[in-house]
């Protein structure tokens, strides 16, 4: 910026003297100005990080809480119904359903409040889609799939897009945990990693109220 200066200021001083003060002026609040924007910029960044680390410490937080609750609870109706509440409470505004797995290809659904109609499409579709009992999938637009369009279309309440985790312990898939977001896109990837992380503990939770 000082060398642009001084390569305004000179031809100004010889050519018009009067003009010299100006000349010097012009440059220098160039100059603030893009400091100012930088410092803006840096600003901005800086909230956003802290927004995003505090979001983060309160996931942590919560998750805790949850998992002193499952590890609570041995009997296996309470622990059903305590995944899907406290995965409501892990990750806020989504609606949540459970897949647990009775035996090969086949799975039963429970949910924090979805309609039973729903629930049963959600299992046809788990049941011929095996990949969601072995990896995390995230689905933007459940509208785009055939057996999940009754989801995204229904009006009592409308499901666009979809989260879900595997439930695995000690080499055993258990079943799902599947978040469903209200409308297209509303998972971002934080989302995901703190879905995965209440999966490990809700496969924890149901393998030891089986095991009792």
């Amino acid at each position: 910026v000082g060398t642009v200066a001084a390569a305004t200021v000179l031809p100004a001083a010889l050519l018009a003297p009067a003009l010299l003060p100006a000349a010097v002026a012009v440059p220098a609040i160039a100059a603030s100005a893009l400091s100012y924007r930088q410092h803006s910029k840096l600003r901005r960044r800086a909230r956003s990080l802290k927004l995003q680390l505090d979001e983060q410490h309160q996931s942590a937080n919560r998750l805790s809480a949850s998992l002193r609750d499952l590890v609570s609870e041995l009997r296996i109706e309470e622990v059903l119904d305590k995944i899907t509440a406290n995965a409501t409470a892990a990750v806020g505004g989504k609606e949540f359903a459970l897949l647990v797995c009775d035996e090969p290809g086949r799975c039963h659904a429970t949910s924090s409040g979805l309609p039973r109609d729903l629930l049963h499409a959600l299992e046809q579709w788990a049941e011929r889609t095996p990949r969601v009992f072995k990896a995390p999938l995230t689905i933007d637009e459940l509208s785009t799939i055939d057996s999940l369009a009754q989801l995204a279309h229904d009006k009592r309440m409308p499901v666009g897009s979809l989260c879900a985790a595997p439930l695995f312990f000690k080499g055993e898939t258990l079943g799902a945990v599947v978040a469903l977001g209200h409308g297209p896109r509303a998972f971002l990837p934080h989302d995901s990693v703190v879905i995965q992380s209440y999966a490990a503990q809700a496969a924890s939770a149901l393998s030891n109220a089986r095991l009792v």
